[in-house]
Protein backbone atom coordinates (compact mmCIF):
# COMPACT_ATOMS: atom_id res chain seq x y z
CA UNK A 1 0.00 0.00 0.00
CA UNK A 2 1.20 3.52 -0.79
CA UNK A 3 0.74 6.85 0.98
CA UNK A 4 -1.72 8.15 -1.63
CA UNK A 5 -3.97 5.14 -1.00
CA UNK A 6 -4.09 5.53 2.78
CA UNK A 7 -4.16 9.32 3.07
CA UNK A 8 -2.25 11.66 5.38
CA UNK A 9 -4.32 11.05 8.50
CA UNK A 10 -4.21 7.29 8.08
CA UNK A 11 -0.43 7.40 7.79
CA UNK A 12 -0.13 9.66 10.85
CA UNK A 13 -2.26 7.23 12.86
CA UNK A 14 0.05 4.35 11.94
CA UNK A 15 3.19 6.25 12.94
CA UNK A 16 1.66 7.64 16.13
CA UNK A 17 0.71 4.12 17.22
CA UNK A 18 4.21 2.82 16.49
CA UNK A 19 5.80 5.64 18.50
CA UNK A 20 3.56 5.22 21.56
CA UNK A 21 3.87 1.43 21.64
CA UNK A 22 7.63 1.13 21.07
CA UNK A 23 9.36 4.07 22.72
CA UNK A 24 11.01 3.64 26.15
CA UNK A 25 8.82 3.84 29.26
CA UNK A 26 11.23 6.29 30.84
CA UNK A 27 13.94 8.21 29.05
CA UNK A 28 16.70 10.67 29.93
CA UNK A 29 14.57 13.82 30.20
CA UNK A 30 12.37 12.93 33.22
CA UNK A 31 15.47 12.07 35.25
CA UNK A 32 16.45 15.75 34.99
CA UNK A 33 12.91 17.02 35.68
CA UNK A 34 12.02 17.61 32.03
CA UNK A 35 8.62 15.93 32.24
CA UNK A 36 6.45 15.46 29.15
CA UNK A 37 3.02 16.99 29.78
CA UNK A 38 1.57 17.10 26.22
CA UNK A 39 2.29 14.05 24.08
CA UNK A 40 2.41 13.23 20.37
CA UNK A 41 -0.77 14.18 18.49
CA UNK A 42 -1.47 17.71 19.72
CA UNK A 43 -0.48 21.02 18.06
CA UNK A 44 2.79 20.91 19.97
CA UNK A 45 4.50 18.65 22.45
CA UNK A 46 5.16 20.28 25.83
CA UNK A 47 7.32 19.55 28.84
CA UNK A 48 8.23 21.19 32.11
CA UNK A 49 11.80 22.46 32.47
CA UNK A 50 13.40 21.83 35.84
CA UNK A 51 17.05 21.78 36.78
CA UNK A 52 19.85 21.61 34.22
CA UNK A 53 20.25 22.80 30.62
CA UNK A 54 18.22 22.11 27.49
CA UNK A 55 20.06 21.55 24.19
CA UNK A 56 18.47 22.00 20.74
CA UNK A 57 19.69 20.74 17.36
CA UNK A 58 18.27 19.94 13.93
CA UNK A 59 19.50 18.20 10.79
CA UNK A 60 18.08 17.33 7.35
CA UNK A 61 18.82 14.41 5.04
CA UNK A 62 17.75 14.64 1.37
CA UNK A 63 17.46 11.78 -1.12
CA UNK A 64 20.16 12.03 -3.78
CA UNK A 65 22.33 14.32 -1.64
CA UNK A 66 22.74 12.68 1.77
CA UNK A 67 21.50 9.17 0.95
CA UNK A 68 20.30 6.93 -1.87
CA UNK A 69 18.23 3.74 -1.83
CA UNK A 70 21.25 2.06 -3.41
CA UNK A 71 23.43 2.66 -0.36
CA UNK A 72 21.05 2.47 2.61
CA UNK A 73 17.84 0.68 3.61
CA UNK A 74 14.81 2.53 4.97
CA UNK A 75 15.42 0.97 8.39
CA UNK A 76 19.05 2.11 8.53
CA UNK A 77 18.02 5.53 7.19
CA UNK A 78 15.72 5.90 10.17
CA UNK A 79 18.58 5.00 12.52
CA UNK A 80 21.06 7.34 10.84
CA UNK A 81 18.71 10.34 10.62
CA UNK A 82 18.43 10.34 14.42
CA UNK A 83 22.04 9.30 15.03
CA UNK A 84 23.41 12.47 13.42
CA UNK A 85 21.35 14.62 15.80
CA UNK A 86 22.13 12.50 18.86
CA UNK A 87 25.81 12.87 18.01
CA UNK A 88 25.46 16.66 18.11
CA UNK A 89 23.97 16.43 21.60
CA UNK A 90 26.69 13.95 22.64
CA UNK A 91 29.40 16.36 21.48
CA UNK A 92 28.08 18.92 24.00
CA UNK A 93 28.13 16.30 26.76
CA UNK A 94 24.35 15.94 26.92
CA UNK A 95 21.71 13.23 26.79
CA UNK A 96 19.11 13.10 23.99
CA UNK A 97 15.54 13.70 25.20
CA UNK A 98 12.76 14.50 22.70
CA UNK A 99 12.65 14.45 18.89
CA UNK A 100 10.31 15.99 16.30
CA UNK A 101 10.35 14.36 12.85
CA UNK A 102 9.44 16.16 9.60
CA UNK A 103 9.04 13.96 6.53
CA UNK A 104 8.83 15.05 2.91
CA UNK A 105 7.67 12.09 0.82
CA UNK A 106 6.55 11.40 -2.75
CA UNK A 107 2.96 10.11 -2.92
CA UNK A 108 4.11 6.75 -4.31
CA UNK A 109 6.15 5.96 -1.16
CA UNK A 110 5.29 2.50 0.14
CA UNK A 111 3.72 2.32 3.60
CA UNK A 112 5.97 -0.67 4.36
CA UNK A 113 9.04 1.49 3.67
CA UNK A 114 7.71 4.24 5.94
CA UNK A 115 7.11 1.73 8.73
CA UNK A 116 10.65 0.42 8.24
CA UNK A 117 11.99 3.98 8.48
CA UNK A 118 10.22 4.49 11.80
CA UNK A 119 11.28 1.07 13.04
CA UNK A 120 14.89 2.24 12.62
CA UNK A 121 14.13 5.51 14.40
CA UNK A 122 12.47 3.70 17.27
CA UNK A 123 15.33 1.22 17.56
CA UNK A 124 17.91 3.96 18.14
CA UNK A 125 15.45 5.96 20.27
CA UNK A 126 15.09 3.03 22.66
CA UNK A 127 18.83 2.37 22.69
CA UNK A 128 19.55 5.96 23.75
CA UNK A 129 16.49 6.42 26.01
CA UNK A 130 14.82 9.24 24.09
CA UNK A 131 11.32 9.76 22.73
CA UNK A 132 9.78 10.88 19.44
CA UNK A 133 7.00 13.29 20.45
CA UNK A 134 5.61 14.62 17.16
CA UNK A 135 6.46 16.19 13.84
CA UNK A 136 5.04 16.94 10.39
CA UNK A 137 4.61 15.28 7.00
CA UNK A 138 4.36 16.95 3.59
CA UNK A 139 4.19 15.79 -0.01
CA UNK A 140 7.49 16.31 -1.79
CA UNK A 141 8.94 15.38 -5.20
CA UNK A 142 12.01 14.04 -3.37
CA UNK A 143 12.18 12.28 -0.02
CA UNK A 144 13.73 14.18 2.88
CA UNK A 145 13.86 13.80 6.67
CA UNK A 146 14.33 16.66 9.11
CA UNK A 147 14.91 15.85 12.77
CA UNK A 148 14.72 18.45 15.54
CA UNK A 149 16.14 17.10 18.78
CA UNK A 150 16.35 18.37 22.33
CA UNK A 151 18.95 17.21 24.81
CA UNK A 152 19.41 17.69 28.54
CA UNK A 153 22.37 17.99 30.88
CA UNK A 154 23.26 19.34 34.30
CA UNK A 155 26.89 20.35 33.75
CA UNK A 156 28.12 23.14 31.48
CA UNK A 157 28.03 22.09 27.78
CA UNK A 158 31.29 21.65 25.88
CA UNK A 159 31.53 24.32 23.17
CA UNK A 160 33.63 25.20 20.11
CA UNK A 161 34.75 28.57 21.44
CA UNK A 162 36.89 27.47 24.37
CA UNK A 163 40.09 26.21 22.71
CA UNK A 164 43.33 27.87 23.85
CA UNK A 165 46.89 27.92 22.47
CA UNK A 166 48.73 24.85 23.72
CA UNK A 167 45.62 22.66 23.98
CA UNK A 168 45.90 19.07 22.77
CA UNK A 169 43.75 18.21 19.74
CA UNK A 170 42.31 14.72 20.18
CA UNK A 171 39.76 12.62 18.33
CA UNK A 172 37.56 9.78 19.59
CA UNK A 173 36.75 6.67 17.60
CA UNK A 174 38.07 5.94 14.10
CA UNK A 175 37.68 8.80 11.62
CA UNK A 176 37.13 7.85 7.99
CA UNK A 177 35.20 4.61 8.49
CA UNK A 178 31.91 6.05 7.24
CA UNK A 179 33.52 7.59 4.18
CA UNK A 180 35.30 4.32 3.47
CA UNK A 181 32.03 2.41 3.73
CA UNK A 182 30.32 4.76 1.27
CA UNK A 183 33.26 4.54 -1.13
CA UNK A 184 33.08 0.73 -1.04
CA UNK A 185 29.35 0.72 -1.77
CA UNK A 186 29.75 3.09 -4.72
CA UNK A 187 32.88 1.53 -6.22
CA UNK A 188 33.20 -2.05 -4.94
CA UNK A 189 29.74 -3.19 -3.88
CA UNK A 190 30.65 -6.78 -4.76
CA UNK A 191 33.02 -7.11 -1.77
CA UNK A 192 31.58 -9.34 0.97
CA UNK A 193 34.46 -9.64 3.43
CA UNK A 194 33.96 -9.03 7.15
CA UNK A 195 36.02 -5.82 6.94
CA UNK A 196 33.96 -4.53 4.02
CA UNK A 197 30.75 -5.22 5.90
CA UNK A 198 32.13 -3.42 8.96
CA UNK A 199 32.89 -0.31 6.90
CA UNK A 200 29.47 -0.34 5.26
CA UNK A 201 27.79 -0.61 8.66
CA UNK A 202 29.93 2.29 9.89
CA UNK A 203 28.32 4.43 7.19
CA UNK A 204 24.77 3.14 7.58
CA UNK A 205 24.53 2.85 11.37
CA UNK A 206 26.90 5.26 13.15
CA UNK A 207 26.97 4.97 16.94
CA UNK A 208 26.74 8.36 18.73
CA UNK A 209 29.29 8.63 21.55
CA UNK A 210 26.85 9.76 24.25
CA UNK A 211 28.55 8.05 27.19
CA UNK A 212 31.96 9.25 26.03
CA UNK A 213 30.70 12.84 25.79
CA UNK A 214 29.59 12.68 29.39
CA UNK A 215 32.96 11.23 30.41
CA UNK A 216 34.73 14.17 28.78
CA UNK A 217 32.56 16.62 30.73
CA UNK A 218 33.30 14.71 33.94
CA UNK A 219 37.02 15.03 33.11
CA UNK A 220 36.60 18.83 32.87
CA UNK A 221 37.02 19.01 29.10
CA UNK A 222 35.36 22.26 28.01
CA UNK A 223 35.81 22.31 24.22
CA UNK A 224 34.54 19.70 21.77
CA UNK A 225 32.46 19.24 18.63
CA UNK A 226 30.96 16.58 16.41
CA UNK A 227 33.17 15.66 13.44
CA UNK A 228 30.63 14.08 11.12
CA UNK A 229 31.66 16.51 8.35
CA UNK A 230 35.24 15.26 8.55
CA UNK A 231 38.11 15.85 10.96
CA UNK A 232 39.86 18.55 8.92
CA UNK A 233 36.72 20.54 8.08
CA UNK A 234 35.35 20.39 11.62
CA UNK A 235 38.67 21.21 13.26
CA UNK A 236 38.77 24.28 11.02
CA UNK A 237 35.35 25.34 12.35
CA UNK A 238 36.48 24.82 15.96
CA UNK A 239 39.68 26.80 15.40
CA UNK A 240 37.77 29.62 13.74
CA UNK A 241 35.27 29.76 16.61
CA UNK A 242 38.10 29.88 19.18
CA UNK A 243 40.43 32.18 17.16
CA UNK A 244 43.28 29.66 17.23
CA UNK A 245 45.08 27.46 14.72
CA UNK A 246 45.54 23.70 14.91
CA UNK A 247 47.91 21.03 13.70
CA UNK A 248 47.08 17.41 12.86
CA UNK A 249 49.77 14.73 12.93
CA UNK A 250 48.50 12.31 10.29
CA UNK A 251 50.68 9.45 11.50
CA UNK A 252 49.05 9.64 14.95
CA UNK A 253 45.46 9.38 13.77
CA UNK A 254 43.61 6.24 14.95
CA UNK A 255 42.84 4.67 11.57
CA UNK A 256 40.96 1.36 11.78
CA UNK A 257 42.71 -1.69 10.34
CA UNK A 258 39.72 -2.41 8.07
CA UNK A 259 40.03 1.05 6.51
CA UNK A 260 43.80 0.73 6.04
CA UNK A 261 43.46 -2.67 4.39
CA UNK A 262 40.90 -1.47 1.83
CA UNK A 263 42.44 1.94 1.11
CA UNK A 264 46.18 1.66 1.83
CA UNK A 265 47.09 4.55 -0.50
CA UNK A 266 44.26 6.92 0.52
Amino acid sequence: MQINELGEFGVIDILKQMIIEQRPDRGNAPDLSFDLIVDNGDDTAAWTAGRGHTLFTTDTMVDGIHFTERTISWHDLGWKSLASNISDVASMGGLPAYALITLGLPSYTEIADLESLYAGMLEISNEYSMAIVGGDMVRSPVAFITVALTGVMQAQPMVRTGALPGDLVAVTGYPGNSGGGLKLMLERSYETSEDAQFLRESHRRPAPAVALGQSLVDANVTTAMDVSDGLVDDLSKLCSASSVSGKIFADRLPIHAALRSHFPED
